[in-house]
Order: C-alpha cells, then structure tokens, then sequence
C-alpha cells in the first residue's frame, strides 16, 4: 500500500501537470501557427503560380494576337501596294507620251551637243603613306654602383658600431692588463671582413655590369633590326604608292583619248545626221530603238509592253519610215482589281469588251506617240516621220497569220507645236496630224480598213544588242556622263 501524498507534494505533482499541459498546449499551439504558416506559404507560391502562369498566358495571347494583326497588316499592305500597281499600270500603259516636248528646245541641245565636251577626271582616293623616321637608340644607364656605394657606407657605419661595441664589452669584461687590445683586435676582425666584402663586391658588380652591357647590346641589335624592317616597309608602301599613282595616271590618260575619240566620233555622226546622212541617221536609230518603258508588271496582264517589234529605214530627204508590230490586247487585263469595302481582301471585276478595246486604243496611240517624240528628241532636224503601227491576226479566210495596218501616217515636227502633251488624249491628239487610226475601240460596222504605206523591203530591225555596232556614246540627248571610270581609282 502506497504512502499518501502530503499536501506540499499534492501541490507540486500539481504544479507540474498545469506546467506541462501549459507547455503541450504551448508546443501544440506553436505547431499549429508553423502548420497554419507553411499552408499560408504553400498558398501563397500557389496563387504567384496561378498569377504568373495567367501572366504568361495573357501576354502569348496578346503577342499572339498582336503578330496576326501585324500579319494582317502586312497582308493589308501587300494587297494595297498590288492595287497600286495595278493603278499604275492602267495609268502608264496610256501615257508614254506625257513628257515635255519641246521642238526648238530640242534643236537647241542638239546643237549644244555639237560642241566638244570636256572629260571630267576622276580622283585618285588614297593618302600618300608617310616616310619613317630612323630614332636613336636610348640606352639605359647603369646605376649598381649608387647603390653598392650605399650599401658600402651603411656597413662601414654598421662596422664601427660593432666594434665600439665589442671594445665596450672587452673593458669592462677582460682584465685591465690587456689594455686596447680587445678593441684593436675586434677593430682588426671588422676591417677584414669589409675587405672580404669589398673584393667580392666589385666582382659582383663588374659581372653585373658586363651582363647589362650584353642586354643592352642585345636590345640594340633587335632595335636596328626593327628600324630597318620598318624603313623597308615605308620605302616599300611609298613604291606601291608611287606606282598606284602612276598605273591610274596612265589609265586616266588612256580614257582621257578613249573620251576624246569617242567625243570626236560623236560629233562627226550629229553634224552627218543634221546634214542628212542616211548612215549617221540610221545609227542614231540603231542606239535608240527598241525604245525601255518603264512600267509596272502585273500577273492580270498576259502580254508585255516589251514584245513588240520594230523596224526602220532612212530615206535622203531627212526623214524615216518606222514601222512596229504592236504587243497585242494582251497587255490589257481582262479583269480589274480593287480593295474590298473593309480594306482586308481583293475584289477582282471583269473588265468588259468595249472597255479593254477603248484602252487598246490608247494604248496604240500613246505607244506611238512616244516612239515618234523619242525620235525627234534625238533627231530634232528630220523633216518627218512616216510610222505604220500593226498588230497580229489571223485571217478568218485563210488561216494564216495577218499583220494588218491599225495606224498608218506621217507625223511632221511642226505639228507638235502648241500641243501640251502632258494632259492631251492620245486617241484625240491624232487629228493633228496626218495621220490614219483604225481604232480597235469602234464598232464593227464603222471599221474599215488602212492601206498599208510601209514596205518591208530594205527595212532595218531593231535590235537590243547593238554590241556588233561601233556606237559612241553621247549621240542620245539623255547620254549626258562627261566621264569615264578608272578601275584605279582607289587605293589599296
């Protein structure tokens, strides 16, 4: 049977369970708050998670929606630059004739032309490469000896304190009856091992020195040398230089007589052809013919301005027949092209029968307006300009490949005089001269047919490969370059 607890213990066994359900509850509530801690940081990485994730989604949303508007745009863009083309051609295809022409300005630069030009040089772009300069080698002092005298002076210095000091402590320390001779003795001691230093010293010293004078030879050696390669390379660069100089020297002058033969060549075929030489005509002919229009190119269009023919023939009395074979109604689009009502996507229209012929004839009309124009600019003396212009058919009756007159007439310079070319119609400018247009733009039953007025024979087909030819340049009014390029020019 157990003994029963008095009070004092009573107290303190209780004591000691509040204590400890005072510190479970403690433990248990510090467990709680770290639990209810790690709960709120696992929701909180949760929800900057979620954030962030949501974060990314939005902006690859709106990256994403900003490249397909970027897209659109571009695409918008793509489609308003081919309906601008489109304009354009439409535009182009029945103006080449809108230019300022001028019949007596035209006799004017063809006279200027007459004169000799003067060859504009070219400049030599390089910098003359500057000569060396021989720099005296700088040789380095030695100074071993300042410091072996230093160093001389603070042992001697060292020396004497150390035999005072032994003389000190052998008189206090030895007999009287030695007398000095302790200090002499520690004096002598000291004095020897200053010699010993001394004549090791200046062994050291001379070895060093003769090893500074090996390196300094040395060093100068690899200086000379360095000065050397550097002088042959200047010497090297200013003959390079030199004969830079003189290989563009001599090329300059070599296209200075190239440039006078062909300005001398020139001005002999301008005076034949004002003078009315058939040659000198029909070369001018030669380098301008085939005429390059520069012209927008469209996918709707299944015929180039460019496919055309044309052939030519100088007769004595100043003046030329052309005749050309017209690109056919191909090079006008059977369809036009627009921008939808919201600007995203292409409306396409059929351009109906009536409406493409209409353009066909001011297609004709403008195409030879510009060739006649182009030929007065350049052969502003030539008293006419006979031109027959046809396109390919095939005869219903036949079946062979016809090439009928279409326009046929003469165009005399003259009548270009008061005629602002830049706002006329083609079709309608024709009445001022003789001049005959079987428009493809009228109905049937008004059509008739044009005699033909230019013969093949002995005609002269234009080509765009004059390379066979000896053709100077300058005898077209828009060949104005005075110079010549040398290929040496520049340097290195």
């Amino acid at each position: 049977m157990g003994r029963r607890l008095g009070f004092f213990e009573r107290l303190a066994r209780d004591g000691e369970k509040r204590r400890s359900r005072v510190e479970s509850a403690e433990w248990r509530a510090l467990e709680r708050q770290k639990a209810m801690q790690a709960r709120q940081h696992e929701r909180s990485c949760l929800r900057q998670e979620r954030e962030t994730e949501r974060y990314r989604q939005a902006e690859n949303k709106r990256q994403e929606k900003e490249r397909q508007q970027q897209e659109k745009q571009i695409q918008i863009e793509r489609l308003q630059e081919y309906v601008s083309s489109f304009e354009a051609y439409l535009r182009d295809i029945s103006g080449f004739h809108r230019q300022t022409f001028s019949l007596d300005r035209a006799i004017k630069e063809f006279d200027s032309n007459l004169s000799p030009r003067e060859f504009v040089p070219n400049n030599f772009r390089a910098c003359r490469p500057s000569k060396f300069q021989l720099v005296p080698f700088a040789q380095e002092n030695y100074n071993l000896e300042v410091g072996y005298s230093q160093f001389s002076g603070q042992y001697l210095i060292l020396s004497l304190l150390v035999s005072l000091a032994a003389a000190y402590y052998a008189a206090i320390s030895l007999p009287a009856t030695w007398g000095p001779v302790p200090v002499i003795a520690a004096f002598c001691v000291v004095v020897f091992f200053y010699k010993i230093y001394r004549s090791f010293s200046e062994r050291y010293v001379a070895k060093a020195r003769l090893a500074h004078e090996t390196q300094e030879d040395l060093r100068r050696r690899a200086f000379d040398d360095d000065q050397k390669q550097r002088l042959q390379a200047s010497h090297t660069a200013i003959q390079a230089f030199e004969m830079a100089v003189q290989r563009f020297e001599s090329e300059e002058a070599r296209l200075k007589d190239r440039f006078k033969e062909n300005d001398q060549n020139r001005m002999e075929i301008l005076s034949s052809a004002k003078n009315g030489d058939t040659g000198s005509i029909g070369l001018t002919l030669e380098a301008l013919l085939p005429l390059s229009f520069e012209i927008p190119e469209i996918d709707l269009a299944i015929a180039s301005v460019q496919d055309y023919e044309i052939g030519y023939r100088v007769n004595d009395n100043l003046s030329c027949d052309l005749l050309i074979h017209l690109p056919g109604i191909g090079v006008i689009p059977d369809r036009s092209v627009s921008m939808s009502a919201d600007n995203k996507k292409l409306k396409y229209k059929v351009i109906s029968e009536s409406e493409r012929r209409s353009l066909y004839a001011s297609f004709i009309a403008s195409f030879c307006l510009a060739h006649v124009i182009e030929i007065l600019l350049a052969l502003p003396y030539l008293r006419s300009v006979r031109l027959e212009a046809s396109y390919q058919q095939v005869d219903p009756k036949s079946g062979h490949t016809i090439w009928p007159a279409i326009l046929a007439g003469s165009f005399l310079p003259e009548s270009f005089r008061g005629i602002k070319l830049e706002t006329v119609d083609p079709v309608a400018v024709l009445d001022n001269f003789k001049v005959e247009f079987h428009s493809p733009a009228l109905p049937k039953t008004r059509k008739c047919s044009i005699e033909s007025i230019i013969s093949e024979d002995n005609l002269v087909w234009a080509s765009e490969d004059d390379s066979q030819l000896y053709i100077p340049y300058g005898i077209l009014p828009f060949q104005t370059d005075y110079s010549l390029k040398n290929e040496f020019s520049c340097y290195p």
